[in-house]
């Protein structure tokens, strides 16, 4: 069995277009969709290895022999870092978003926009694949 934990620390930077399919008087709707290259300012991984041993194990008792045998369980971990910007992932993540838009003043607007994030390559030194999803909550004006 093996395990690896990441812990990433990037600057995510998209690229997207939007389209508002519906706009109302305080309302309006809008899809939007690019790709985000990443830029790591820090990669911690740590990986951890599960193996399984069938070992023999000779036991004398009164001048008898005995053999039994064990499992044994085995775990190697070992942690790797990787230098700050050494990775940098260019159009590495599909952004698709669906947003509302109220009008709170003539000058300032609230932004409630679900979205995904969907791996296009792998991701980090490790090339890793995650998807990410939210919700962005904003404000314009």
């Amino acid at each position: 069995d093996n395990q690896t934990t990441a812990d990433l620390l990037l600057l995510d930077v998209p690229l997207n277009i939007t389209w508002k399919f519906l706009t109302g008087k305080s309302t309006a709707y809008y899809v939007s969709g690019g790709i985000s290259s990443l830029a790591y300012l820090n990669e911690d991984y740590r990986n951890k290895a599960t193996t399984q041993e069938v070992i023999e194990v000779v036991k004398e008792e009164n001048g008898q022999e005995t053999v039994e045998y064990e499992v044994v369980i085995r775990e190697t971990v070992t942690n790797e870092s990787v230098l700050p910007l050494k990775t940098f992932d260019f159009a590495s993540r599909l952004n698709l978003t669906m947003g509302a838009e109220h009008k709170i003043t003539p000058g300032l607007h609230l932004h409630i926009e679900p979205y995904v994030k969907i791996p296009l390559s792998g991701l980090g030194a490790k090339n890793l694949k995650f998807t990410t999803s939210g919700i962005t909550c904003k404000v314009s004006f």
